[in-house]
C-alpha cells in the first residue's frame, strides 16, 4: 500500500516501504531504507522511483545522531 505524505512546499507524493535493513553494535549504527515514491521531480513527469536511503549514525550517550546520509536509486 501507498502512503501519501506532503512536504512544506505542499509537493505531494506517495511511497511505498518495500525493506528496511540495519546493524547496530550499541555505539553506531547503519540502516537501509528502500521505498517506491510516486512523484513528480522539479515539474517534470510523474513516475515510480525507486530510492535506497543509506543512513549511519552514533549514538553520543544522550541520543542517536545522524551522521551521513545518501539517497540513490536501485
Amino acid at each position: 500500500m501507498f502512503r501519501k505524505r506532503c512536504n512544506t512546499n505542499r509537493l505531494i507524493f506517495w511511497y511505498k516501504v518495500v525493506s528496511v535493513d540495519g546493524t547496530s553494535d550499541g555505539r553506531t549504527a547503519d540502516v537501509i531504507l528502500r521505498t517506491i515514491t510516486d512523484a513528480t521531480v522539479y515539474g517534470g513527469n510523474r513516475h515510480k522511483w525507486r530510492l535506497e536511503s543509506r543512513i549511519r549514525m552514533t549514538n553520543d550517550g544522550s541520543g542517536w545522531i545522524i551522521r551521513e546520509s545518501r539517497v540513490s536509486t536501485f
